[in-house]
């Protein structure tokens, strides 16, 4: 297996995100694309798939191949892949092999997981949250940050016409909420009443560099049912990123 991107910034953000919540990956080379898994301790999972397209080369042995390997490491081979830089991975002899050629040509490889500690991909089909916001990522990523650095945890209800994240706890002396109300950029899809879903509030700042490369997401949200934030570029990538719900006492 031997693929090569010519503008690796897609991929080098995307291991950067991934970075935040989990230390291993899996990557999943198939005949359009390059699918990674990772999941951490069951709260949040990403699946990211870039298309075959992003690639000027793109050379596999069968129909699919699959490695394990270690997120920690890769993030530290592509922080020094700059973006004009030609970035390389082939899979040789059990190692993945990571080349980047700019000015200098730098070489790196690195083991695939042992068996024992495989990912297993979640099967994202059997979660269908019945809502949905479409939103600029900015307008997502600036109502994160307006809440306090030592806030935990935001609600999140629905209406026919806003989506509103707050918090009201009894041991937060100071409430908050923050309405985004439904505009030509802001596309609302109530099928239910939404109430107060719970989520931690460091899974979706976990996912806010993907504004360097994408300006809209979606957000599937349902009361007691993951949600699952969907950013797509047409013929460049898909990430789906699901984030469990907080149970409400904690």
């Amino acid at each position: 297996m031997k693929v090569i991107l010519e503008k690796p910034v897609i991929f080098k953000t995307i291991i950067e995100i991934l970075g935040e919540f989990t230390k291993d990956v899996k990557l999943v080379f198939e005949k359009e694309q390059i699918t990674i898994h990772a999941i951490s301790t069951n709260v949040a999972f990403i699946e990211f798939k870039l298309s075959r397209k992003m690639f000027s080369k793109y050379e596999l042995e069968g129909e699919k191949e699959e490695v394990d390997i270690s997120l920690t490491d890769l993030k530290g081979i592509v922080s020094k892949v700059g973006p004009t830089d030609v970035f390389t991975m082939m899979v040789k002899d059990n190692q993945l092999y990571c080349v980047t050629m700019g000015k200098r040509k730098k070489v790196f490889r690195m083991g695939l997981l042992s068996e024992d500690v495989e990912i297993k991909p979640l099967d994202l089909s059997k979660f269908q949250p019945k809502n949905s916001v479409t939103l600029p990522i900015v307008d997502f990523n600036d109502t994160v940050n307006d809440f306090d650095a030592k806030i935990t945890a935001v609600k999140i209800k629905l209406e026919e016409d806003k989506l509103i994240m707050f918090i009201d706890d009894a041991d937060i002396t100071t409430k908050m909420s923050i309405e985004i109300k439904k505009a030509t950029d802001v596309k609302i899809n109530k099928v239910e009443e939404l109430v107060a879903c719970k989520l931690n509030i460091s899974y979706l700042k976990s996912i806010q560099k993907i504004s360097r490369i994408a300006t809209k997401l979606k957000w599937n949200l349902e009361k007691d049912t993951p949600s699952i934030f969907i950013v797509n570029v047409p013929d460049k990538f898909e990430m789906k990123y699901l984030v469990a719900p907080m149970i409400e006492n904690e």
